[in-house]
């Protein structure tokens, strides 16, 4: 299994948002997805709670930080992986997701950069080309 990036475990309470966008002129709805698990320059990992999985079609998501708020918007990506996480309890199990990030802008690479450079457990500026 050989990846193009680097994956960063998150250990700041990291969340993401999803915002599905408008349907019948209705207001964008934003959706709580869950947390981070890992982050690359390509891609993330989140656990989430398996009613929300509807909400993964058609959605732009954002990466939200405990007491800093939302730090990166409007992220298009696509489902690489999703699948349960522990099917044992009776409950709908958690998930884990795989998302491939489609095109970023130079601004939202740049701040994605930030966000692994400042809030990831493996905090190498050098790695990611960021001083």
């Amino acid at each position: 299994d050989k990846r193009l990036y680097v994956r960063y475990k998150m250990n700041s309470g990291a969340k993401v948002n999803l915002k599905v966008p408008k349907i019948f002129g209705l207001l964008n709805k934003q959706v709580k997805l869950g947390m981070i698990l890992d982050i690359s320059l390509g891609g993330i990992s989140i656990r989430y709670d398996g009613n929300e999985v509807e909400s993964l079609k058609a959605a732009h998501l954002s990466i939200v930080i405990p007491g800093k708020g939302s730090l990166l918007e409007s992220i298009p990506f696509k489902i690489i992986t999703d699948c349960d996480v522990d099917a044992c309890s009776g409950k709908i199990p958690p998930r884990r997701c795989g998302l491939k990030f489609g095109d970023l802008t130079d601004e939202q690479c740049s701040r994605l950069k930030l966000i692994i450079k400042n809030y990831s457990s493996k905090r190498n500026s050098d790695l990611l080309g960021v001083n």
